[in-house]
């Protein structure tokens, strides 16, 4: 029985794909990019929700997108 004095939550409206800009990275911004001993340390998964966020092709193989994350 669900407890009568927890408040019910209403979930966000998912947001279409590509609908917000990729963060912005770098100087001034607040956001630091990993360096490439950070990135080798991640695993594949991770780079490819990396390269997702920044609006970059996820395919390949892990050395690739560590060379495309790679400041």
């Amino acid at each position: 029985m669900p407890n009568p004095f927890t408040p019910k939550r209403s979930k966000p409206a998912p947001k279409p794909p590509g609908s917000t800009p990729p963060p912005a990275v770098g100087p001034g911004t607040g956001v630091v990019e990993p360096s490439r001993a950070e990135l080798d340390d991640m695993r594949k998964a991770e780079l490819v929700a990396l390269a997702r966020e920044r609006g970059l092709d996820t395919e390949g193989t892990r050395a690739e997108l560590i060379d495309r994350l790679a400041p």
